[in-house]
């Protein structure tokens, strides 16, 4: 280990920590070095810094009090030309000169700053089709774990940065540091350990900290994000310097800094094959195994990251950004580096062939750029160069990487793929010439899994170890954050486990095999002490930081699952199944899966930022805000949770018309099957679920200062119905809502409901906006008149009779011609006349409401809820196949 390197890459995370301490009025540390009250933020760093590390071989310290030209020029005969503080000193100056307009070499005397400066929202400056419109909304000064609420962006003047409000993140800091013993650095060689645990404990109290507080400048940059980037840029400025040769960088950093070598890399990855490998299994624990693919596909990528960067002994902080089957590095530009990327895309792939055949595929790709690709407003011999964004950079590696999807394999790989007698095609005499009834291949041996309650009920047959460990992986997926001794996920070498232990095999990038398991973090400690601890390679927590635990790294999921209320086949309480979740609907017994992305996100990256703002950070920061939203906050919204900090409330949407009050933190009935960077698979009750599906488009659109939408499909359907079809059709209503209004021409933002006719003249299908203010107010009119409230708390009684409300559902849909709406006044005069209680009100309405296209559609989908609402369970056979046949697939 290049525990140099190791100690660059604290020294550059921790070189603006100083700025936290400034702005609490934190302590002197040392008070004879420190008179000066009015002292720079590099001294309060530095105080920091000397009481957190007795053992300062590398000069962690030097780098945080010297990254700025005044402090070096101060005392620059002292400096040696090896020191590393001329790396963290220019980059410092890449990644801040990347995002402000103003001079970042400025006489600190001059500057002039708003020390209560809030963190203002990235979203203000996005333009979308939406809106282009500049907004002016800020976040509120907490830590990432602070409260239950969402954090979103509010009016600038409404919340100012104070001196308490630091004073607390700084002490919940130093909270962290003793609980997680981090300090016990001292004395000990820097690594990798003691680096992953303080980027975590930076996360969590630094990311709504503003980096820059100057006037002139945007402050939409965490201090966080901002400190990450730079111990990246040093990390790979440094290991391509050694492999140059260079061990002097005062010439090269300072004196005269080459910001046209391209020391850099922007690595992108991407999972191919994602939908097929979680939807191809069979409706048996359908849950389970849902929720078992969707976490494991997660971790492999995930773990794919860790691997390259261990190969380069570099941290989590060069990994950019990884979520929704994607992520992006920025590594250094050696023959190493190089080399190493070429070898992992191979080995992976070949595992991959191995295990799963073509299903599952890595691509790779990366780019060369420069320092000047990352510093927009850096003008000195800047015009001398080829004139390159971060934008651009982006674009150029994403045009690469397409290109490799369509030249996946090595020759030698589709030599075998091709070859009807290779051992990949061939299904071995061993499993009596039979694939594995789950992921179709036949490499591994196949078995029967029998219900250990009841051995001779047969759960799985023809399963092969590795879908069968998948299935059971999926019984200990629920992870509770009240737990004292709370679950880890290791990755480890491969030793024997009991016999029933799931356990996962992982790639890995040498000759070893890696296995994932689920682990208790007492059990880890306790085997930790008791065995070599070399035979974890890392832990991965979720939802919850354990920095205490060496090498452990929290990710971010979308985990909410409601707990069933019963055992399941095999004895257990863990994940509820599909029957469960659709006897807790309301009126109908049936599910609904909801499939959702961002509208347009691929365009708000191209173009969403003027070229003045189209930066490395930027980026970095609208991807983890994205990625925050979907894999953090909504766990939350499933909660029923969507109210923020300082009273900032969306309100709460129920299609039962209950008050927003009243279901405010009500826990849902559905399952979070996979949320990624943006999009979202969710299956539950259906009521529940479309009262998910409003409040998570209502959050996100306060969260987004309304700058970006997504759009969704929702399907119906018999919790015994298969869940590869189920995620089909969902996927083509998805399709229909991004069409929305017109195939030619969408809006997007829009909601499609039901599922298509078969004929496609019905096509429910709106505007999330249409969707609240047409359908559900046209809903809501016969909730408010025709429901006599009930003593408990159910919905209440329906006072006009179903079959009223089947004729009526029939005559809107039998004057539907082509997608044109009409209606037959005589015809629905007659129908009114034939209701028992007084139809004066309800036929205006209703007449008025037919006479006009939009509201007759609207109409439609209000009277198919309104049946689903008040549906009698035991009378579902009898109706069902007759009466909604086009609404759903039974």
């Amino acid at each position: 280990m290049d525990e140099k390197l190791q100690s660059l890459q604290i020294g550059a995370l921790l070189h603006d920590i100083g700025k936290l301490l400034q702005r609490s009025g934190g302590i002197f540390f040392n008070e004879e070095d420190f008179k000066n009250k009015k002292m720079s933020h590099s001294a309060y760093g530095y105080g920091f810094v000397k009481r957190l590390l007795l053992d300062d071989k590398w000069d962690i310290s030097k780098c945080v009090m010297y990254h700025h030209k005044d402090h070096i020029e101060r005392i620059k005969d002292k400096i040696k030309p090896e020191d590393l503080c001329y790396i963290v000193y220019e980059a410092d100056n890449i990644a801040a000169g990347a995002d402000r307009r103003t001079n970042d070499e400025i006489d600190p005397k001059d500057a002039i700053f708003e020390r209560e400066a809030p963190l203002e929202s990235i979203f203000n400056i996005l333009k979308t089709k939406n809106t282009d419109t500049k907004i002016d909304k800020a976040y509120y000064l907490r830590t990432l774990e602070e409260g239950k609420e969402f954090n979103y962006p509010v009016n600038k003047t409404k919340c100012n940065a104070t001196k308490a409000c630091y004073q607390k993140i700084e002490s919940i800091l130093n909270q962290h540091l003793k609980d997680d013993k981090l300090n016990e650095i001292k004395g000990m060689p820097i690594n990798k350990d003691t680096l992953n645990s303080l980027l975590q404990i930076l996360e969590a109290t630094t990311t709504y900290i503003p980096s820059d507080t100057s006037t002139g400048n945007l402050a939409d940059i965490s201090l966080y994000d901002h400190l990450k980037l730079t111990s990246a840029i040093a990390s790979c400025m440094y290991i391509y310097f050694e492999e140059k040769g260079i061990k002097e960088y005062k010439n090269i950093c300072y004196n005269n800094p080459k910001r046209e070598e391209p020391y850099f890399l922007l690595v992108s990855g991407d999972l191919s094959g994602v939908q097929d490998f979680i939807y191809t299994i069979s409706s048996k624990g359908a849950l389970k195994s849902l929720r078992a693919r969707s976490f494991y596909l997660d971790i492999l990528l995930e773990h794919i990251a860790d691997e390259i960067l261990e190969k380069l002994e570099l941290s989590r902080a060069n990994l950019i950004y990884t979520g929704g089957g994607h992520f992006y590095m920025l590594l250094p530009n050696t023959e190493k580096t190089n080399e190493l990327l070429k070898l992992a895309e191979e080995k992976i792939n070949q595992w991959f062939i191995n295990k799963y055949g073509i299903t599952l595929y890595l691509a790779l790709a990366w780019e060369p750029c420069c320092s000047y690709d990352f510093m927009l407003n850096i003008t000195d011999k800047r015009e001398e160069f080829k004139k390159r964004t971060s934008k651009d950079v982006f674009r150029s590696v994403s045009e690469k990487l397409s290109q490799k999807k369509l030249q996946r394999y090595t020759p030698e790989q589709l030599q075998k793929l091709l070859d009807p007698d290779s051992d990949i095609n061939t299904i071995p005499k061993k499993n009596n010439f039979r694939e594995c009834n789950i992921c179709h291949t036949s490499q591994g041996d196949l078995d029967k899994y029998t219900n250990p309650q009841k051995p001779d009920e047969i759960i799985f047959e023809n399963i092969c170890l590795n879908c069968l460990n998948l299935y059971k992986f999926g019984k200990e997926l629920v992870f509770k954050a009240e737990e004292t001794d709370p679950k880890v996920i290791t990755v480890r070498y491969y030793i024997p486990v009991r016999k029933d232990k799931a356990f996962i095999e992982l790639p890995s990038l040498d000759e070893t095999v890696r296995i994932m398991t689920i682990e208790k973090a007492g059990w880890i400690k306790k085997d930790s002490k008791e065995h070599s601890e070399n035979k974890y390679v890392r832990l991965y927590t979720k939802n919850k930081w354990m920095t205490g635990l060496k090498l452990s790294t929290n990710l971010w999921m979308g985990d909410y699952n409601k707990e069933p209320e019963k055992l399941d086949k095999e004895g257990q309480k863990s994940l509820i199944e599909f029957e469960e979740l659709a006897n807790k609907s309301i009126g109908i017994k049936r599910l609904a899966v909801m499939r959702a992305d961002v509208d347009n996100l691929g365009m708000a990256f191209v173009s969403g930022f003027d070229d003045k703002y189209g930066t490395l950070s930027r980026y970095t920061t609208l991807s983890r805000q994205l990625s925050l939203f979907f894999k953090h906050y909504i766990n939350r919204v499933c909660k029923t949770n969507i109210y923020g900090t300082g009273n900032e409330n969306p309100g709460n949407f129920s299609i039962t018309g209950k008050d927003s009050e009243e279901i405010k933190n009500t826990a849902k009935n559905i399952v979070i099957v996979y949320s990624g960077g943006d999009d979202v698979f969710i299956v539950g009750a259906w009521n529940d679920i479309l009262d998910f599906a409003v409040d998570l488009r209502r959050a996100f659109k306060q969260f987004t200062n309304d700058k970006l939408t997504f759009s969704a499909g929702i399907g119906f359907f018999n919790h015994s119905f298969p869940i590869y079809q189920m995620a089909n059709m969902t996927g083509k209503l998805e399709d229909k809502a991004k069409e929305y209004p017109d195939k030619e021409k969408p809006d997007k933002d829009a909601v499609a409901l039901f599922g298509l006719d078969k004929h496609s003249s019905i096509s429910h299908v709106y505007s999330w906006e249409e969707f609240e203010t047409g359908v559900y107010e046209k809903l809501k009119f016969f909730l408010d008149r025709f429901v006599k409230p009930s003593d408990d708390n159910s919905i209440g009684e329906l006072e006009l009779s179903t079959s009223f409300l089947y004729k009526l559902n029939h005559l809107l849909e039998d004057e539907i011609t082509e997608g044109e709406y009409s209606i037959n006044l005589a015809r629905l005069a007659y129908l009114m006349a034939r209701v028992e209680s007084d139809n004066r009100e309800i036929f205006k309405q209703i007449k008025t409401w037919a006479l006009e296209s939009t509201d007759q559609k609207q109409l439609l989908t209000a009277i198919n809820l309104l049946i689903y609402l008040f549906r009698e369970a035991d009378k579902e056979k009898e109706k069902y196949s007759k009466d909604h046949h086009k609404m759903e697939v039974n």
